[in-house]
């Protein structure tokens, strides 16, 4: 993908106005995952699945069109209330209130569960043995992570002002432990379009903004608010910038 550098100079008043982290603004703003790389997973009508992290619900959403036995973890009340206005068909006694680590779900009962953009915040030898416990012999586990394109430059100094710089390395899987085969990887790539508030609001569901003080919030969102509307030019109002994203897929089975 080519970037278009647009005309320097477009001063801009803070577009920041009214926006702020929560899980509404994680629903709107945050990317789905491709189709593409979720049908590697191969998953079948009838076989269980859990998403485990599952927040807002777009991972699972796009599992419960590959399957129809799906559960769902999430702790956090008010993701899970986003997530069932968001797939107001699925069974609210399947999304379950607890943590990875201690997801309460049946033994040695699902053949695929899945943690998207979430593996990271986990205790992973807790979560691994917790996956080993609900998943039967042979079923696969899946990692998933969304992150913006850091080979291009533009999109480098965005992460660094956004301080959301991704460091899921392709040569580093995750650590799933000795009950798991050897972590493979699969790659894929995406483009979210979005206006200029939108990448605002994106800056504030990362960890960077959600545990930094009012004033390192106030200079990020100054920063921001410099690189996007006078260094690159974006319009405020109608400006669409495509921002490329690279998913990374990994998957291992349980010996």
């Amino acid at each position: 993908m080519t970037f278009s550098r647009p005309e320097r100079g477009s001063r801009c008043a803070n577009p920041f106005h009214g926006i702020g982290a929560g899980a509404q603004v994680y629903r709107d703003v945050r990317p789905g995952y491709p189709e593409e790389i979720v049908a590697r997973l191969k998953v079948g009508k009838t076989d269980r699945v859990a998403d485990i992290g599952a927040g807002t619900g777009k991972l699972t959403a796009l599992l419960c069109g590959l399957s129809e036995n799906v559960w769902a973890v999430e702790p956090a009340q008010d993701f899970r209330k986003i997530f069932l206005r968001a797939l107001p068909e699925f069974p609210a006694s399947r999304l379950m209130p607890t943590q990875a680590e201690n997801t309460g779900l049946e033994d040695s009962f699902f053949d695929l569960v899945t943690y998207g953009q979430c593996w990271h915040w986990l205790s992973a030898p807790l979560a691994a043995a917790e996956a080993a416990r609900i998943m039967r012999p042979g079923g696969k586990i899946a990692v998933l992570y969304n992150q913006l394109d850091v080979s291009l430059p533009w999109v480098l100094q965005l992460t660094r002002i956004m301080r959301s710089g991704d460091v899921h390395r392709e040569d580093r899987p995750p650590q799933l432990g000795r009950r798991f085969t050897h972590p493979e990887l699969v790659l894929g790539a995406m483009t979210e379009k979005m206006t200029v508030e939108e990448v605002f609001a994106l800056g504030t569901t990362r960890s960077s903004w959600i545990g930094s003080d009012a004033e390192n919030r106030r200079r990020m969102r100054e920063n921001l608010r410099w690189y996007l509307c006078e260094e690159l030019g974006f319009d405020p109002q109608n400006g669409v910038i495509s921002l490329p994203y690279r998913t990374l897929l990994w998957t291992a089975k349980l010996k």
